[in-house]
């Protein structure tokens, strides 16, 4: 057939991607890969001739390649920390099955932020402190995008409490006379911490 086992150059801008050879009628194709960036590609063919047929150019052939969106997932270790509690926001930010290594992602309450990354797993946790006060707030997640993926965002809500305590009684003396004096002690903890200065009131 007229133009069959003719040798075609495929080109990206100034760059030679391939060298393919026409078919039947002439025909020829070339499979491509987006770029790991986004925006607009030119292609175009280009024939240099032989000793029958004059070179030729094709026109170009511009595609768009657009920026992926990923998929951001996050979650609180409680939902529910105590006042000044330390917790962790952790997640995952995927392409479909495969994981994005290296991102950057942001943990934002209140204009204070954290940052973290994320591992070759696609993984990212951060340690957190909970609010100096009780209520329930809400923890803006988001990953900036680059230049291949789109910026993405995910939110956790905690409920944060007031700290759980304890006390302790004990007498000096179970068993005493009228008119005798004891001694009543005890101690106001929370957890392994004894908290000084506060006040407590002993009823009979």
């Amino acid at each position: 057939s007229v133009g069959s086992g003719a040798s075609v150059k495929i080109y990206s801008g100034s760059t030679l991607l391939d060298t393919v050879t026409t078919g039947t009628n002439g025909a020829f194709s070339y499979t491509g890969s987006a770029t790991s960036t986004s925006g607009s590609i030119s292609y175009k063919a280009v024939y240099d001739g032989d000793s029958a047929y004059e070179s030729v150019e094709s026109s170009s052939v511009t595609i768009t390649v657009s920026k992926k969106t990923p998929t951001i997932t996050a979650s609180a270790s409680t939902s529910t920390p105590a006042i000044g509690a330390t917790f962790t926001i952790s997640g995952t930010l995927k392409d479909g099955n495969s994981n994005i290594n290296g991102a950057s992602i942001t943990i934002s309450l209140n204009g204070s932020t954290v940052a973290t990354t994320t591992t070759s797993s696609g993984a990212f946790s951060a340690t957190i402190t909970a609010p100096s006060s009780t209520g329930s707030y809400t923890y803006a997640i988001a990953y900036g995008g680059d230049n291949k993926y789109v910026g993405v965002g995910e939110t956790v809500s905690v409920t944060v409490n007031k700290i759980s305590t304890t006390t302790t009684l004990a007498t000096s003396s179970a068993s005493v006379s009228v008119g005798d004096t004891f001694t009543l002690s005890g101690t106001f903890q929370a957890g392994s911490t004894s908290l000084s200065g506060y006040t407590v009131e002993i009823y009979e």
